[in-house]
């Protein structure tokens, strides 16, 4: 059976099949996870340890397959178009390139941008219309959000509209993803890869994200063990958050959790 049962009963305690209490330590309890999860966590952890990744047997695994409904294909491509765009923007402010501000505008209207999305188009726009000096503040959350072309790359990916290898961590090529995603829009029928492809790309992210966060608190300390450097942890960022909005659904774009 692939049931992966938890009761919340009217006292307030959570329990497993066997009526133990998941959150009382004593009790014994331990939270189900499906046949499928536990195959795809051991062997994608078998072969991130090949590479040096190693990963304790404690961290749960992702859901699996019959625990998850992704996004609809469309949204995930509206989704994919809106990050590409808001990377554009924020990379013509860096290199000082004259912006559209109709474009801003209509973007800012199209009702697909995320409260905090919003916010950076609408201090973009004062700070147009201002005499165009960009500040800081402006600045800095430009570079944060030059980083959604990888968040949109990995969403174009799981429409299969470019190639990506879950196990290799690569900035986008954006060229490519603007082609990939142009083509999409215009014939309008995305799909979704198989949704046991997505969760194999989901395990290893959050694997490999947890052991970047871990190195964080590994530093200084003697060892040898493989290290993430600054450009592939900001990746697994991306990544984490564009497979856990994408398949979890339990928050918007920019509230996903990145807990590992």
């Amino acid at each position: 059976s692939q049931a992966n049962a938890i009761f919340v009963l009217p006292d307030g305690s959570v329990r497993d099949a066997q009526g133990r209490d998941l959150l009382d330590p004593d009790a014994g309890g331990v939270v189900p996870r499906t046949g499928a999860s536990l195959h795809r966590r051991d062997q994608v952890r078998s072969q991130l340890a090949e590479r040096g990744v190693i990963v304790p047997g404690h961290l749960p695994p992702v859901r699996s397959e019959v625990e998850l409904t992704p996004a609809d294909p469309a949204e995930v491509l509206n989704r994919a178009v809106v990050l590409a765009v808001i990377a554009g923007l924020s990379e013509e402010i860096y290199r000082g390139d004259d912006i559209d501000l109709d474009d801003v505008v209509d973007l800012q209207g199209s009702g697909e941008v995320t409260e905090t999305e919003a916010e950076f188009l609408e201090q973009l726009l004062a700070e147009a219309r201002g005499g165009g000096k960009w500040s800081d503040g402006l600045r800095s959350k430009a570079l944060n959000h030059s980083w959604g072309f990888v968040a949109a790359h990995t969403l174009a990916w799981t429409l299969g509209l470019v190639p990506m290898d879950p196990y290799e961590l690569q900035p986008a090529d954006v060229s490519a993803l603007k082609d990939a995603l142009e083509t999409a829009v215009a014939t309008n029928q995305p799909q979704l890869r198989e949704l046991g492809e997505l969760c194999d790309a989901w395990e290893i992210t959050y694997s490999c994200r947890w052991y970047a966060v871990d190195q964080q608190y590994r530093q200084g300390q003697p060892g040898d063990r493989f290290e993430f450097d600054g450009m592939q942890k900001s990746v697994l960022i991306e990544r984490q958050r564009a497979l856990a909005w994408l398949l979890l659904q339990d928050a918007p774009y920019d509230q996903v959790s990145l807990d590992t």
